[in-house]
């Protein structure tokens, strides 16, 4: 009897540990939601002529349409009943998007991860858009100050106690990027654009390839729960059979559910050879 005592004794305290832990982790990752940053934003000039505003559509065109939809005007971008919705929101001017956006509000968004009030943006990519650089930035803030506006008002993220929770505990990836940015630190240079692996790997960095395919891109596994772990994208995989030609053609299509294909689909010819020549320069998985 007494042992049982002990036994029961012992589940309880363990019960009220682990609800004491959930608690903790659940408040203190709203309270990360709801983190105000003060960031210093560096200007960026942003351009009127022709060429730069034709680059700024090409690069919204490969990195912003999957994520906010194709009038840029909010998509369901995620939307899981055990984790809860997070819209891709409405960029554009239009009612329920960001009417009045200045220079600086977009600077913050993009390369900085919050919105104009220092509130951090939900999965925005801006850990890998900080190396976007100033030409490019500035090209595609300069573009999308052209962009007919939407009117289109889309509901704020709803998160569910379970997905707080996974976020809390980083198994969503790193969901607030304003967390882990060094938001005065160096900036990274530009590089000229061209087919080389120096381009190639400014072109990686951007679009994020390593969040799924790990830190040195022989394989690893999207932040999304559902997604299948992703193969090695240097040498020793597949990489390693694959022409530039077939590099091309693969990319362009193939339409999968976890691959930014969209994006990728819409870079020049150029832009997906240096990829590529990065890509093979790397060493292989020597695990």
């Amino acid at each position: 009897m007494r042992t049982l005592t002990k036994i029961a004794v012992g589940i309880g305290v363990l019960i009220v540990v682990l609800v004491a832990v959930a608690v903790f982790i659940y408040f203190n990752t709203t309270a990360r939601m709801n983190e105000t940053y003060d960031i210093k934003v560096e200007t960026v000039d942003v351009p009127s002529d022709s060429a730069p505003l034709k680059r700024g559509r090409h690069l919204v065109d490969a990195l912003c349409r999957h994520c906010h939809g194709e009038d840029l005007g909010a998509s369901a971008f995620f939307n899981d009943p055990s984790l809860g919705s997070i819209p891709g929101s409405n960029i554009t001017s239009g009612n329920g998007g960001i009417p009045g956006y200045t220079i600086t509000d977009w600077v913050r968004a993009i390369r900085h991860g919050a919105n104009k009030e220092g509130e951090p943006l939900m999965v925005m990519p801006s850990g890998d858009y900080y190396y976007l650089s100033d030409e490019d930035l500035g090209s595609m803030i300069a573009f999308m100050k052209t962009v007919p506006p939407v009117d289109k008002k889309w509901p704020d993220p709803d998160i569910t106690f379970l997905g707080t929770m996974l976020t809390g505990l980083g198994q969503l990836g790193n969901v607030f990027n304003a967390e882990t940015i060094d938001h005065e630190g160096p900036r990274p240079q530009g590089v000229p654009r061209a087919v080389s692996t120096e381009y190639g790997e400014y072109l990686v960095n951007v679009f994020g390839c390593r969040t799924c395919h790990s830190e040195n891109l022989t394989g690893g596994k999207s932040p999304d729960p559902a997604a299948p772990p992703a193969p090695g994208i240097t040498v020793g995989s597949i990489m390693s059979d694959w022409t530039r030609e077939d590099f091309i053609d693969a990319t362009r299509t193939l339409e999968s559910e976890y691959m930014p294909w969209e994006g990728l689909a819409v870079l020049s010819e150029d832009e997906l050879a240096a990829i590529r020549m990065y890509l093979v320069s790397l060493p292989g998985d020597e695990k």
